[in-house]
């Protein structure tokens, strides 16, 4: 490989590096998973794509994305925490899909999996919460029930 090809490689990964650099500060500094997920579309040239000094620039790029979407996820699932009905909740998670979390599918899919298992979770714990002061009322009725007649209850 002679000199001008050499000098012409180097400016490329140059450039690529000085690419990932702003890239990383504006994933830093970005306030949506919109603005995260442009903020890390760089792509190498296809000269030195190869090049394992340019796949790891690109990882750690990608690894600082993901990092500030799990960073801006939180308080998303703060809110779905915070809410105060299961249905209340489905809205708001509805809302999030649509506007936040399509921007985790595909590159981010881990932290998308991790919200999704997350909102069930949470969701789990609501329905569970609703459910929980129907049950005692209904204990009190059957409690009067069973002195009045428990020969009518059906065999186990």
């Amino acid at each position: 490989m002679n000199i001008s090809m050499q000098l012409y490689l180097q400016q490329l990964f140059n450039q690529f590096s000085s690419q990932c650099d702003s890239a990383q500060a504006r994933i830093r500094s970005a306030t949506t998973m919109r603005g995260v997920k442009q903020a890390a579309n760089v792509h190498a040239s296809a000269t030195v794509r190869a090049m394992p000094e340019i796949r790891r620039l690109g990882c750690r790029v990608h690894d600082c994305a993901e990092d500030r979407m799990s960073a801006l996820l939180q308080p998303h699932l703060q809110a779905l925490a915070a809410c105060a009905s299961s249905s209340e909740m489905c809205t708001l998670y509805g809302r999030l899909v649509r506007d936040e979390w399509i921007f985790l599918r595909g590159d981010f899919s881990r932290v998308y999996v991790q919200a999704d298992r997350e909102y069930h979770r949470l969701l789990h714990l609501a329905v569970k919460a609703e459910a929980r002061p129907a049950d005692p009322e209904e204990g009190e009725t059957d409690g009067e029930s069973e002195s009045e007649g428990e020969s009518e209850r059906p065999a186990p």
